[in-house]
């Protein structure tokens, strides 16, 4: 087991397909996982083989494995639009889920970022 000063940072992620479904889902390397997923190979989610190409529209550092666990658990279970809002910046985690996040920013690390600031998942070679 990891000491407590070098345990991984979690996010959350979301990922939408080529039929603009969201899946959500939590890692300590969105861009590996992220990776994984477009692959289409084992350690890709079952749910998103066959549904490419993937986006991955957007992620937030959550800091523990468990709330970041239960932060996808509830992502899984809003609705779509609340999702979106998300994705563009119209509400924040702690707008959705104030219970769970305490209603403090400073539980979630960094606020979202979008894919702009991974262009490179994206195929993009301008940078």
């Amino acid at each position: 087991m990891k000491s407590t000063a070098t345990q991984s940072i979690w996010s959350v992620y979301l990922i939408k397909t080529n039929s603009n479904t969201l899946y959500a889902g939590v890692t300590t390397d969105v861009a590996r996982r992220y990776q994984e997923h477009v692959s289409g190979k084992q350690k890709s989610a079952r749910y998103l083989r066959g549904k490419g190409p993937l986006t991955l529209v957007w992620h937030q550092e959550i800091g523990h494995k468990q709330l970041a666990m239960s932060v996808e658990y509830q992502l899984k279970r809003i609705k779509a639009v609340d999702k979106w809002r998300l994705i563009h910046g119209d509400i924040s985690l702690v707008d959705l889920f104030p219970a769970l996040m305490g209603g403090s920013p400073e539980l979630m690390g960094d606020f979202p970022e979008l894919i702009d600031d991974f262009p490179e998942l994206m195929g993009d070679k301008s940078e």
